[in-house]
């Protein structure tokens, strides 16, 4: 299984604490960098139950820096060609159930900046 699920190396010295991926039971896993340059993780799963998830420690996780800064009039930008990529459905992401439940949470939310903040204080509010 390949996993898409640390941050991208760039944001990586923002973090308060380093990224950890952690998987259970502690299988055999291979780091490396993917065309994008995403990190990403190659782990040999066993039958039976296995855990992903990324440890938060007190004082959390949240990048410092100036993408926390507020910006109620920001515009929706309509999605390049370049980016519509990044935009697709994973296989490794159960999309059907996610898309629900983000409609459930945010889609009475306006759109733009509203709707962006709702999505990222729900995530602050819930790990």
């Amino acid at each position: 299984m390949v996993c898409l699920l640390h941050v991208r190396p760039e944001w990586a010295a923002n973090l308060r604490q380093p990224d950890e991926l952690v998987v259970e039971p502690d299988l055999e896993r291979d780091e490396f960098l993917d065309d994008f340059g995403n990190r990403a993780t190659r782990v040999v799963t066993r039958p039976g139950q296995n855990r992903f998830f990324q440890r938060v420690h007190r004082g959390g996780r949240r990048p410092a820096g100036r993408h926390r800064r507020r910006c109620p009039a920001a515009a929706r930008p309509r999605a390049s060609p370049e980016t519509l990529q990044f935009l697709l459905a994973s296989r490794y992401c159960e999309v059907d159930a996610l898309s629900d439940l983000a409609w459930q949470l945010f889609g009475n939310t306006p759109l733009g900046w509203a709707r962006v903040q709702a999505a990222c204080d729900w995530v602050q509010h819930t790990r």
